[in-house]
């Protein structure tokens, strides 16, 4: 098994593109998954340079519906010539960041900006789902990650709208720790399990579901992107 970041905040390479979003690639040994598609400036650029070839994609996983997991999604679909597509149903949620307060306060919008009867047209093939869900042999989404903890109490900037209503975002597309998707991946031939996630509500909780549909089996360590930005005090 070979994980490729092919975006993430900063760079180690020459000649990549630096971005705030994340994709990574996971190549099997019988297929190749996108997880994530990265904020959109990034993915064609750093993937011609890392030589890598998207059109054996054939599944992308979504982590959670932010612009930066999702705004790379038309340029991923056109690599991938169309894709099954993994992820929550709430990816597609109105999502607001309200900053500031009274003539200050600013309202941005960062879902997912894009419609999925646009996406579809683009070639993805949506499975929406909310639980444990294995998307191919040993490669599974954890579903829902309660929270458990008491630094778990989300980013008070960040709502959902729904109409006129404006509700607090505990991130349940967060299907990694408790705002996101992850996923576990169980390397054929060697004694290792990863779990590749994009957290947005701290790190290592997307463990807990992996560990309790496969209890047992040792996760050595983390691999791609984790969104703690705002989480100061959880050791």
């Amino acid at each position: 098994m070979r994980i490729t970041i092919l975006c993430e905040n900063t760079v180690g390479v020459p000649g990549l593109i630096g971005e705030h979003g994340f994709s990574a690639l996971v190549e099997l040994d019988t297929e190749a998954i996108l997880m994530d598609t990265g904020a959109g400036q990034g993915l064609l650029h750093n993937t011609r340079v890392l030589r890598k070839d998207l059109s054996v994609v054939e599944k992308i996983l979504i982590s959670h519906g932010h612009y930066d997991h999702t705004e790379g999604f038309p340029q991923a679909l056109a690599l991938t010539h169309g894709a099954d597509v993994y992820a929550h149903p709430d990816i597609f949620a109105e999502r607001i960041a309200i900053i500031g307060q009274g003539e200050n306060q600013i309202q941005r919008f960062i879902g997912l900006p894009y419609r999925r009867e646009y996406l579809e047209g683009l070639g993805a093939e949506f499975n929406l789902e909310c639980g444990f869900t294995e998307v191919a042999p040993d490669v599974f989404l954890t579903g829902e990650v309660p929270r458990e903890s008491a630094f778990e109490k989300g980013d008070p900037r960040l709502f959902i709208r729904r109409k006129d209503e404006y509700i607090p975002d505990d991130f349940p597309d967060d299907q990694f720790p408790g705002a996101g998707y992850s996923f576990r991946l169980r390397s054929r031939g060697h004694d290792k399990h990863y779990l590749v996630r994009a957290e947005e509500d701290g790190a290592g909780k997307g463990s807990r579901p992996a560990r309790r549909h496969a209890p047992g089996i040792p996760f050595p360590g983390p691999a791609g992107g984790v969104d703690t930005g705002t989480k100061k005090d959880q050791s």
